[in-house]
């Protein structure tokens, strides 16, 4: 959360499975929550990316959402966020890393369509 300019970590506790299991397994989604998720995941990127100093998530995936109580969808997991656009470090998680971004296989270019990618 922002305030006055200054980024602050607020732990909440979240009561569900994270979306790996649509990816792992025959379970789908309903085309509602497809909708939804996209919304609120897109939504928490614009947020970030709109600050005066725009955060990078950098491992966007179905492991990092959680689906609160089967009511909303929360972006989790910052541990490789960064503030700086010219931090070229290799992290995120494979098949989630935008192509065009990767530098010589050992780097990454990151912008914020990188997380939009993801």
């Amino acid at each position: 959360k922002s305030i006055d300019g200054q980024f602050y970590t607020i732990m909440e506790y979240l009561e569900g499975e994270n979306l790996s299991i649509y990816t792992r397994t025959d379970a789908r989604l309903s085309i509602k929550r497809v909708y939804q998720v996209a919304k609120e995941i897109l939504s928490a990127l614009v947020a970030m990316q709109s600050l005066e100093q725009p955060i990078l998530h950098r491992d966007v995936k179905p492991q990092n959402i959680v689906w609160d109580n089967e009511q909303r969808f929360v972006l989790i997991d910052f541990n490789v966020a960064s503030f700086a656009k010219d931090n070229n470090d290799f992290v995120g998680t494979n098949p989630y890393l935008a192509p065009d971004l990767i530098i010589d296989g050992t780097k990454i270019k990151w912008d914020t369509s990188a997380d939009t990618f993801a």
